[in-house]
């Protein structure tokens, strides 16, 4: 289908599911609260009536169809809407933008694909609704509060990699370059994904009133503290991977260094070797040990004796 619509409403003080006519038939006015959803797939358009909703915040509807991600609120005529961005886990994070509509007694969200989160959430209102409460304001920090908390188990997955990296640093074999890298642009991504969420909920708790009354505005700085923290979190992230990588440079300069060492020292012992095979290679008419008998054990002997010679000096200057 081009587009899935789900709706509920407040009706006598209960939360109850809407058709897709009842639904347009009370958003233009509602008395009470009411609440859609809807899915719209990629280059298709929304119903008419959902779409003339949408319609009254042109800037914020435009940047949604082009998944755009723009912070800020877009205000007009007694109505606010902005864009968030939801991580979807999977084995590559992928984010959603999600479109947020609010007026008085009345919010929509649409998204281009199925998020799992959001309809939890529609869902969990319905059920209960005493959590987000019957109000505009409550359903609007439970959306929010539940869009900030889905970026915590995509840090917490992220560090846990970085810690997998960190263990791996002091190993012996090969390292793979491309991990902390790939690591680091993920954790520059949720950095770049959370930044305008963190304006957007700093600019609902300057410019949300009337739609988010005073008593309502500890809850979304309570949000705002947390997108603070994840922002931070991220921040972190990228401090611990760009130490991996140092630290796996330095590790594996220390160990070109030891192989440089140890190819020195042997280069050292044989440049002894043929200093001696050279000399007795000479053709000179007198040379006594080349008619002794006992000439070829001593050369090796004497190769020996002088490598064992390089060697302790090399031992008591530490270079081994």
């Amino acid at each position: 289908m081009a587009y899935v619509v789900q709706a509920a409403g407040v009706v006598d003080g209960k939360v109850v599911p809407l058709t897709e006519e009842q639904a347009a038939a009370r958003i233009s006015e509602p008395r009470e609260t009411i609440w859609v959803h809807a899915t719209v797939a990629p280059n298709a358009d929304a119903p008419a009536w959902l779409k003339a909703s949408l319609g009254q915040c042109p800037l914020t509807l435009h940047d949604w169809a082009y998944q755009h991600t723009r912070a800020g609120v877009e205000q007009r005529n007694g109505t606010l809407a902005f864009l968030c961005v939801i991580p979807r886990p999977a084995e590559e994070v992928e984010y959603l933008h999600i479109g947020v509509f609010v007026a008085p007694n009345r919010i929509i969200t649409v998204t281009r694909y199925d998020c799992r989160s959001i309809e939890e959430l529609f869902h969990a209102w319905q059920e209960d609704q005493e959590d987000m409460g019957t109000e505009v304001a409550g359903v609007l920090h439970g959306i929010l509060d539940g869009v900030v908390d889905e970026y915590f188990p995509v840090l917490d997955a992220l560090h846990a990699r970085a810690e997998v990296l960190e263990d791996r640093v002091y190993e012996m074999g090969r390292h793979d370059p491309i991990a902390p890298l790939a690591l680091k642009r993920e954790f520059l991504t949720v950095r770049k994904q959370i930044s305008p969420l963190r304006d957007t909920l700093n600019g609902l708790i300057r410019f949300g009133a009337p739609l988010i009354p005073p008593t309502r505005l500890p809850e979304f700085n309570d949000v705002l503290n947390h997108a603070l923290r994840i922002s931070e979190n991220a921040d972190l992230g990228r401090d611990i991977v760009s130490s991996i990588m140092d630290a796996q440079l330095g590790v594996v300069s220390a160990r070109l260094n030891e192989v440089m060492r140890t190819l020195t020292v042997l280069s050292t012992l044989l440049m002894v070797c043929s200093l001696i095979a050279g000399i007795y290679g000479m053709n000179f008419k007198h040379m006594p040990e080349l008619e002794w008998l006992y000439g070829y054990p001593f050369a090796i002997m004497l190769m020996l004796v002088a490598c064992g010679i390089v060697v302790y000096l090399f031992k008591r200057r530490r270079w081994l």
